[in-house]
């Protein structure tokens, strides 16, 4: 099954300079145009914009389960290594969980709070 993926600068920099109210716009016209088709939405990206966009699209949309992956906003090759084999293992575990989940790879991870490996950081339950 083919899955859609977004790109809200694609979409939407031409109306803002900020990259969170991209992020945000984006979520909102998926969410008006979606609301009866989508049980869970993921979203992957290094910076906290996207993270905190898709906290916001929680609260906006509760009975969609949002799924997060943190990259590393630099990450060197070795850590770009650790990542691609983390969304190699956990996007197809990501799309058929229940709950909501943020997962994020160190050493950035640690600045909110999530462990230093290449494992789930955090698990939350809707």
């Amino acid at each position: 099954e083919r899955v859609p993926i977004l790109y809200a600068r694609e979409e939407f920099s031409q109306q803002s300079s900020s990259s969170l109210q991209w992020k945000l716009q984006t979520f909102l016209e998926l969410q008006s145009c979606n609301a009866d088709k989508i049980s869970n939405v993921i979203v992957v990206g290094d910076s906290n914009d996207e993270m905190g966009a898709a906290r916001m699209l929680a609260l906006w949309w509760p009975t969609v389960l949002v799924k997060q992956v943190k990259l590393l906003s630099k990450p060197s090759l070795i850590e770009l290594k650790q990542e691609v084999k983390l969304l190699r293992s956990e996007l197809q575990r990501l799309a058929g969980s229940s709950e909501s989940e943020t997962l994020a790879i160190a050493p950035e991870a640690e600045a909110h709070g999530a462990s230093k490996s290449v494992s789930p950081a955090t698990r939350r339950a809707r």
